[in-house]
């Protein structure tokens, strides 16, 4: 439960000042999606549009309002095979390293309806340069490797989980995008808000313990203002 969020969020930020290893793809999800009241406000780089536009993904990214965007007061939610996952209330957390943000959020008792995938967390790092699309990468260690070559770089990374609720066995999957972008809108509190303007499609990169029968091998997700809700009520 609680181990979940900041199991994620020490592996992310481990990956980004690490040496570029794929420890994002290790076990890191062994236990249930659920309640987690962490920490810190992510102020690092917040609004600061540094002219990211190369042609690795750091498009310019004008600096929006979140209301000309998406609605960055929506409900964190993500949708996924036909069904909808709800953020629950303090089930989030996010972290900084001064050049990488990392943002975990999962559900907690509010999908239950959803069956073998009730219970899920989206785990998103980023780089910290403000407003703006931000272009996905399929791995922390793409983020990193890039961002050596292009530190203005809009650069994004994210999985998810599903089937969290089942913890005895284990019966979890993992996804990770296969490509396109994620929009960023930082608010009056330095916080990053994530969103796709359409759907995106993500592919089966990991089943955990007994994994999820049937499920399928690529799938389109939609995420609606993904952010820290505990740090920034």
């Amino acid at each position: 439960m609680q181990r979940l969020l900041a199991l994620l969020l020490a592996l992310s930020l481990a990956a980004c000042s690490g040496s570029g290893s794929d420890n994002e793809d290790s076990e890191d999800n062994s236990s249930d999606g659920s309640s987690q009241t962490t920490t810190s406000g992510n102020t690092s780089g917040a609004g600061s549009d540094t002219g990211g536009g190369t042609d690795t993904g750091g498009t310019d990214g004008a600096s929006d309002s979140g209301s000309s965007v998406f609605d960055i007061e929506a409900t964190p939610l993500w949708e996924f095979v036909g069904l909808d996952f709800v953020a629950g209330d303090g089930t989030s957390s996010n972290a900084t390293d001064g050049v990488n943000g990392t943002l975990v959020i999962s559900t907690s008792g509010l999908n239950d309806s959803n069956g073998v995938y009730a219970g899920s967390a989206v785990t998103i790092t980023h780089s910290l340069q403000g407003d703006g699309e931000y272009q996905l990468v399929p791995t922390i260690s793409d983020l990193v490797n890039t961002q050596s070559e292009h530190p203005n770089a809009k650069l994004v990374y994210f999985n998810v989980v599903f089937g969290t609720r089942q913890s005895s066995p284990e019966a979890a999957v993992r996804y990770q995008p296969t490509s396109g972008s994620l929009i960023a809108v930082v608010d009056a509190r330095g916080f990053y808000h994530f969103a796709t303007t359409e759907p995106i499609s993500i592919a089966l990169s990991q089943s955990i313990g007994e994994g999820i029968e049937g499920a399928p091998d690529t799938a389109p997700i939609t995420l609606v203002n993904i952010y820290d809700i505990v740090a920034s009520p």
